[in-house]
């Protein structure tokens, strides 16, 4: 029994009348039971008497408890505490005694809890019903009906109400307040709401609504969505879930009018489950499902209907009616109870005659005849239909004879033998089956639509072009008609334009009708086909029928120009020659400087532009007819030199000298072609400097070198061309530098005291003599330098220069030295005194007498100890030092070193002997293998103990008995479970050490053995849902189990899932595909169990694709959202399937690459589907495409050659331009090849100056946008 499912929401929109006379007609109906009835099942009426019962609730205690609630509809609620034998009232604090619904909490038996739901809205009780409060705050209407109470309702105190328009209202505190829950929901009158008993985990639930359906949430209630495939009525009044749903995913519905479905794919599936429930019989109030029907695979059922009980045994393929002792035949509730499976006892509520009882024996029901259905196991085409006959195979569950017809049920029956297939057509299969004892099952039926022949494709023409022919027409228009199918009928057909004459049309219907006609979108320049095939209902689709090609023509061609030299802007310094090239066959016209009717020449051989500044016109007219916009390019060619020129100064042969910056000058060059661009001066036959066309003068940044130096002047034009000064100059330039003179010292010097006597090298940077003298400057001092000199000891200063043969002479440059070579004085050490004692807990004082040093001084002591530096720097004044530790026991010699400013050193006259005694206990320090990290060892880890000097170490476990001291030898080893190691060690001295300890965990075994539970080996989920996991837990009696890991696809998911916890849900979904799934379990020391199962899951894919497009060029190239050129359209799914788009209104066609956009506004529309047959909802993208330029014109006045001055404002006409595609934008007026004025309106045709022109011969010309 499911707890949570909503009970007594049969409200049958009949009056009071209307319900005793359809009471009273179906006591009439006297119906034989069946041969095959359960004939000891006897129904007792057990009372409260002649009340209409519309919703039960068992305890789920009841096993304990025996108490059962009865909403009824005039008396409030009764409660028997004794399985039906005694009833009584629980109505305090109602105030509708109208009940609709009662629902009990999972965890009735500690807390108590009950709910109603009434005429007056909600009502709650927390003592079993012996008092209520009302529950409504947050409902917006009272007019309640189904309840259903979370099976985790304990820790998430939740619950659901439905009404009559108001959808259903959600409480996650125990009823206190309530809010919407509707969202998806698109029918809000709603019957009945139940919830799957793994609620607090998978969140699902179903909802029943009067016209609707049924209704599915898995996120519990906060989104809906209809579930309602194959469900043929929408009239619910009931849902059952199996105890077993999380595994089994069985689902019944019971519909008024409709009878009974089941699903076994948790909703996403239904299939009708009326076989022996008669027609009129199938107005369904109420259904429920044995606790034992996946768990102890009894698959027993009920039904209550307006004509009493139906029982199934055979998971609803089989249902019999069970009347016997059932006075009172309109049943609006039913359940069986919890503990079915062991009391077979079920409790109906009936419409007047209160509740009634009954026990089921055991006996076994006639034989059952399954179906199964093979190659193909489900219809293989479209519409239910098999394209393919299905091999059908029927089993009996007993031991007897199968029989079997088509298409009637009152024949002849053919003994089944074995397999066969389904006949070519729609017809029903009949068949049962008779056991050995003669127990003969009611006759099933199932149809079957079979269609494996192809239908015949229409005929097809075209009215509007002729194959192999060339239009300029660019939309072609298709007529075709006569197809036939002789099997399910035409559906319709798929077609496709293409530049390939084989394409295959896509499964797609694209379009109906027994005669059509169609009109492509506008087509690109090339060959085209056009590619139909026909497609019956079921599916199946002919070869394609081709018709084509026609050959399509409707773009102007495009010529380009090239140059040789090629073009970079500027100027030519060469006369250039000029090529035309068309893009496709056809012939190209020219002029120079015109745009005249009478002006064109038709272009045959390359050209050459003149001197000067000339634009060409062109333009190329192909064989069809297609006209391409006139083009415009500007020449500007200059092959004349600048004219000659002559040097200023300085004058040829003049001077100067090295410390100046001479200025050089010259006389200027003009250019009457591109003009003057810039001059370069030459020193040395090298450039040195550019400089502007107007600057005729240049100054250097630094003196030249003494010497002679020659110079001359470039003048050089925009068109590159180049003239050299007449004449080049000589510029002598004189030596007025002193030399430099520099010192270097071997060894090398920075300053202060050295203690070896340097020696001096002085060197000039040119010829001439080097002069020095030592601590003076007098002029008879100077002595002539000529070899490395050396520096005497004591201070002394250097004074040294140059002199060059010019007699140019350096400033007295001068270096001080500081030299002692003398060590301090000798002196000797104080205390401790030779052979003295301390210990190794001390910190020893050395003192020594004072050295003295008259040269560079006294600079510093150091302190030795057997032999090594132990004090480096100790002050000049200190004679004393003691240690920051003691020294190691042992005898240790001592002595002192006294060193002057210039490192010079002395060391003590003694050195003296110091005995350390050993007063310090020895430390002993641990290691393990594997390395220690204060948890668990998974491995029994090797310990090292080492003491820090000779001595004994002794370690014990667990214990720091006097006795239990053991003499650590070698490593030794931690055992299973928590041990303290204790160790110490005493040394040869027998200093003794603290003890020490250490706990080591240790935890060898890997946590118990489990197995996974759900979903089972071979299920099946979806990509949008989120499945939950299960397992049994495992134990771990050493370290404890620490967590679970999931692993799928053997890669971990999830690596930390608690221990106490033997389930998980993913937070995304899984990929399509099958996938294998695990749980690890670790205990706390890393040891790891994997379960003994390794199971596979079966994603279906249920997402559509995702299709993107992109274009190229990537963004519109001209103004206002215009293409200038056709943009190739590229569309990319992001999953393996097809995509299809459709121009405009064109025919649909499957993408095989990319594509253009034709000339014009057009509106793509596209989508994919992928091979699991989801289809993305359709996405557009609009275009706008003008690649044609406005219409040719011509320029009116001024007339060419005609003359004005440079104080007027001269106007310029032109003819209009006109443009059928995205229209006229603007005019732009070109002076000398230059943007004059960029945005002239298009409605006008004439532009006047706002400045004047420069005197001289100008171009002109306008540019339409």
């Amino acid at each position: 029994m499911i707890t949570s499912k909503g009970k007594g929401n049969k409200r049958l929109h009949i009056g009071n009348r209307f319900l005793i006379v359809l009471i009273l007609t179906i006591v009439g109906l006297a119906l034989a039971l069946p041969s095959f009835a359960f004939a000891d099942d006897v129904w007792q009426n057990i009372g409260p008497a002649n009340e209409e019962v519309k919703s039960l609730h068992i305890s789920p205690n009841y096993a304990h408890d025996y108490t059962l609630f009865a909403g009824t509809t005039t008396k409030g609620v009764y409660r028997t505490t004794n399985k039906g034998h005694d009833w009584v009232q629980v109505n305090t604090g109602l105030t509708s005694l109208n009940i609709r619904s009662v629902a009990v909490s999972e965890n009735f038996a500690t807390d108590n809890t009950v709910f109603a739901a009434t005429g007056a809205g909600v009502f709650k009780s927390t003592n079993k019903g012996d008092s209520w409060v009302a529950a409504n705050t947050g409902l917006t209407t009272t007019d309640v009906h189904p309840l259903a109470v979370s099976p985790a309702y304990a820790t998430d105190h939740t619950v659901f109400v439905g009404t009559a328009s108001s959808g259903i209202f959600k409480s996650t505190d125990g009823g206190g307040t309530w809010s919407p829950a509707n969202t998806g929901l698109a029918n809000t009158d709603v019957r009945t709401i139940a919830m799957s008993p793994n609620f607090g985990v998978d969140r699902t639930m179903f909802a029943g609504t009067y016209g609707g359906g049924v209704f599915k949430s898995t996120d519990g209630g906060t989104t809906w969505q209809a579930a309602n495939n194959c469900l043929t009525s929408a009239l619910i009044t009931d849902i059952a879930l199996s105890l077993d749903f999380p595994t089994d995913h069985v689902v019944l519905v019971g519909t008024y009018g409709g009878g009974v479905f089941q699903s076994t794919t948790a909703g996403s599936y239904w299939i009708e489950a009326n076989v022996g429930i008669p027609s009129t019989d199938r107005y369904v109030l109420a259904v429920a499902i044995s606790p034992g029907y996946t768990r102890s695979k009894d698959g027993t059922c009920f039904a209550g209907t307006t004509n009493g009980v139906y029982k199934s045994t055979t998971q609803g393929a089989q249902w019999s009616q069970i009347n016997n002792g059932l006075m009172h035949k309109l049943i609006p509730s039913i359940d069986p109870t919890p503990c079915y499976c062991l009391d077979k006892t079920v409790y109906a509520g009936s419409g007047g005659g209160g509740v009634y009882s009954c026990i089921f024996s055991a006996s076994g029901p006639a034989p059952t005849t399954g179906m199964s259905i093979s190659n193909p196991a489900y219809p293989d085409g479209d519409n239910s239909w098999f394209k393919t006959a299905p091999t059908i195979t029927l089993a009996s569950s007993a031991p007897g004879t199968t029989y079997y017809q088509w298409d009637s049920s009152s024949g002849a029956w053919t003994t089944y033998t074995s397999a066969f297939t389904a006949l070519e057509g729609h017809h029903t299969l009949y068949y049962y089956s008779v056991d050995t004892t003669g127990n003969a099952e009611a006759y099933k039926s199932n149809s079957f639509d079979v269609d494996t022949i192809l239908p015949t494709n229409p005929s097809v023409t075209s009215p509007s072009h002729t194959t192999g022919s060339t239009s300029p027409d660019n939309t072609i228009d298709i007529s075709f008609s006569g197809a036939t199918d002789g099997g399910s009928g035409i559906n319709g057909y798929s077609v496709e334009w293409s530049q390939s004459p084989t394409t295959v049309p896509d499964t797609t219907v694209d379009m109906t009708g027994t005669a059509v006609t169609l009109t492509s979108s506008q087509l690109a320049d090339g060959s085209w086909y056009f590619h139909l095939s026909t497609k019956d209902i079921a599916g199946n689709q002919t070869s394609a029928v081709h018709l084509g090609p026609f050959i399509i023509d409707a773009a102007a061609p495009t010529t380009t120009w090239s140059s040789v030299p090629p073009y970079t802007s500027g100027w030519f310094n060469t006369i250039p020659s000029i090529t035309l090239a068309r893009s496709e066959p056809g012939t190209t016209y020219y002029q120079w400087d015109s745009t005249s009717t009478a002006g064109w020449q038709t272009y045959s051989n390359s050209i050459t532009a003149s001197e000067g500044q000339h634009t060409l016109y062109f333009y190329s007219k192909d064989t069809a007819g297609n006209t391409e916009a006139v083009n415009a390019q500007t020449f500007k060619v200059d092959t004349l030199s600048p004219t000659a020129f002559t040097l200023a100064s300085p004058a040829n042969n003049s001077s100067t000298n090295n410390i100046t910056n001479p200025t050089f000058a010259w006389n200027a060059s003009s250019d009457s072609g591109s003009g003057m661009a810039k001059y370069q001066l030459y020193i040395d036959g090298a450039m040195k400097q550019e400089t502007s066309a107007t600057s005729l003068a240049y100054t250097l940044t630094s003196p030249l070198t003494a010497g002679t130096h020659t110079w001359y002047v470039k003048a050089l034009d925009m068109g590159g061309n180049s003239t050299t000064s007449t004449a080049t100059f000589t510029l002598n330039v004189g030596d007025a530098l002193a030399p430099n003179t520099t010192l270097s010292s071997s060894p090398s010097y920075s300053g202060g005291w050295v203690k070896t006597s340097p020696g001096i090298t002085l060197t000039r940077d040119e010829s001439g003599t080097t002069y020095y003298q030592w601590d003076s400057t007098s002029t008879a001092g100077w002595q002539t330098y000529s070899n490395s000199i050396t520096a005497s000891e004591g201070q002394h200063t250097l004074y040294y220069y140059s002199k060059d043969l010019s007699n140019n002479a350096e400033p007295v440059k001068s270096q001080p030295y500081s030299v002692d070579s003398s060590a301090p004085s000798a002196f000797n050490l104080s205390a401790p005194a030779d052979n003295s004692s301390t210990n190794n807990a001390a910190t020893p004082t050395f003192t020594w007498a004072a050295s003295s040093d008259s040269g560079s001084g006294m600079a510093k002591y150091q302190l030795y100890i057997h032999s090594s530096l132990t004090q480096i720097d100790i002050p000049a004044s200190q004679t004393s030092y003691t240690l920051s530790s003691p020294l190691e026991a042992g005898t240790h010699t001592w002595y002192v070193i006294a060193v002057d400013g210039a490192g010079n050193a002395t060391t003590s006259t003694a050195t003296n002997t110091l005995n350390v005694a050993d007063v310090v206990p020895p430390v002993t320090s641990m290691s393990t293998n594997p390395s220690y990290t204060s948890g668990w060892f998974k491995t029994s880890p090797s310990i090292t103990l080492t003491r820090n000097e000779p001595g004994t170490t002794y370690y014990q476990w667990d214990s720091t008995s006097t006795t239990g001291w053991q003499t650590y030898t070698g490593s030794i080893t931690a055992q299973e479970g928590q041990h303290t190691l204790y160790y110490y060690s005493a040394d040869t001295f027998n200093n003794t050490e603290a003890n020490k300890s250490q706990t080591f965990k240790v935890d060898l075994t890997p946590p118990s053995a489990f197995d996974i539970s759900s979903p089972t080996d071979g299920s099946s989920t979806d990509n949008k849902s989120l499945p939950t996991f299960t397992w049994v837990a495992s134990s771990d009696s050493g370290s404890g189990v620490a967590k679970y890991q999931l692993y799928i696809d053997n890669t971990v998911k999830q690596s930390n899932i608690s221990p106490s916890q033997t389930s998980y849900t993913l937070t995304s979904s899984l990929a399509a595909g099958t996938h294998t799934w695990y749980i690890q379990a670790m205990d706390a020391a890393g040891n790891v169990t994997n379960s003994t199962s390794t199971f596979s899951l079966n994603v279906q894919d249920i997402i559509a694709p995702v299709t993107t497009i992109s274009t190229n060029p990537s963004y519109t190239n001209g103004s206002n959202g215009w293409f200038k050129t056709a943009p190739v359209v590229t569309l990319t799914r992001n999953e393996v399937g097809t995509t299809s788009y459709q121009l405009d209104l064109s025919g649909l066609v499957t993408y095989t690459g990319s594509f253009a956009i034709p000339e014009g506004q057009h509106t793509l529309t596209y989508s994919s589907v992928d091979t699991s047959n989801n289809t993305e909802t359709n996405k557009t993208q609009s275009f706008k495409i003008d690649a044609v330029a406005p219409s040719a014109f011509d320029i009116s006045s001024p007339a060419d050659g005609s003359s004005t001055d440079n104080a007027s404002l001269p106007t310029f006409t032109w003819a209009a331009s006109s443009d059928s595609g995205s229209g006229m934008a603007k005019y732009q007026f070109y002076v000398d090849g230059v943007l004059s004025r960029d945005s002239i309106s298009p409605s006008s045709t004439s532009y006047t100056v706002s400045t004047p022109l420069t005197p001289g011969s100008h171009t002109w010309y306008i540019q339409a946008v």
